[in-house]
């Protein structure tokens, strides 16, 4: 039996509009394992359905993350189907292969002709990092990247390029010209930058990296976490005419010490969380003409999302806050 999303193609969620700036809430994923094993955010029917999946989505938010590209390199025909199967106006945003960013990556999931260049002791390796590989592969998996990215930016589907490096990737003056790579590797292609250690933005380093963002093009990702001694404070800062605030939620004794570390972003903003928030937000529409506002990969995050379109619209009744 048809699902009512195999049968007809939904109107794309509006971004809310405050000041000059349009702001696109949405999720880093749709097909996280938890949003399809959980069912408390698809309807009954879709989550079995990859592009029923993705249209609901769409139905809901405005603009979603494309987590699969850290790991993978997906295909243009990948990137063709999901704006077939989207309304116009949906925007995706693509996550870095993990390889640029100081993470690896799996070299089983390389394609077969970049994986054929890598040295014979690391074609069977558990992961590779950016020093193992030849220059060759290294240009030969931006082209690969890059040519999903265009198919989507080429549609008018396309938000923003996250690079998102690990907690490890600590400041340096040396670590910027990595980030100038990046961006030479771009184009002036629309990036973000999030960095994941305190130093980046502590004493004299913030000016040093705020400037390089700003000189790049590049916009600096807003974080909200939970605060330890190496995470990112939760400031502010614009360094171009559009802006990033991901949340990842704050779970602290997930993220101090993990049990379990698949649920360090299982998390439920309050509305008092969520309306602090919404008036950053508005603070940063007026310097900037788009904002982003994404949520990690949980149901609970992702009906986050959803009040905190509420509050920005300026509407919906205080709730109360799910222990689930």
């Amino acid at each position: 039996m048809s699902h009512p999303y195999d049968l007809f193609e939904p109107v794309a969620a509006a971004p809310v509009r405050i000041g000059e700036a349009d702001v696109y809430t949405g999720i880093c994923s749709w097909a996280d394992a938890e949003f399809v094993r959980n069912g408390n955010f698809y309807p009954r029917g879709v989550r079995s359905k990859p592009d029923a999946r993705l249209r609901y989505v769409a139905s809901q938010f405005p603009a979603v993350e494309v987590d699969a590209t850290f790991f993978s390199l997906l295909s243009p025909a990948q990137a063709t189907r999901w704006v077939n199967a989207t309304p116009a106006g949906f925007l995706f945003s693509v996550k870095a292969f993990g390889l640029f960013t100081g993470q690896g990556a799996d070299p089983n999931r390389l394609p077969p002709g970049i994986r054929a260049m890598l040295p014979a002791e690391f074609s069977d390796a558990p992961r590779v990092h950016h020093g193992d590989v030849p220059s060759e592969a290294i240009d030969a998996c931006w082209a690969a990247w890059l040519s999903f990215v265009d198919v989507l930016a080429a549609a008018g589907r396309l938000g923003y390029l996250l690079f998102q490096f690990p907690a490890r990737f600590r400041y340096a003056r040396a670590q910027l010209a990595v980030v100038a790579e990046i961006a030479e590797r771009l184009a002036g292609r629309r990036a973000a930058v999030e960095f994941r250690h305190r130093s980046w933005v502590e004493d004299r380093a913030r000016e040093h990296t705020l400037g390089a963002l700003r000189d790049l093009g590049f916009a600096y990702v807003v974080p909200d976490e939970p605060q330890l001694a190496w995470t990112m404070p939760p400031e502010v800062h614009v360094t171009a005419d559009w802006a990033v605030l991901r949340l990842h939620g704050r779970n602290y004794d997930e993220w101090y010490s993990p049990a379990t570390g698949d649920y360090m972003n299982d998390y439920e903003y309050s509305d008092d969380e969520l309306r602090a928030w919404a008036a950053r937000l508005r603070e940063i529409g007026s310097k900037t003409n788009r904002i982003y506002a994404s949520f990690n990969n949980f149901p609970r995050m992702a009906r986050s999302a959803a009040r905190l379109i509420e509050l920005l619209e300026g509407r919906g009744a205080a709730r109360v806050t799910s222990s689930v």
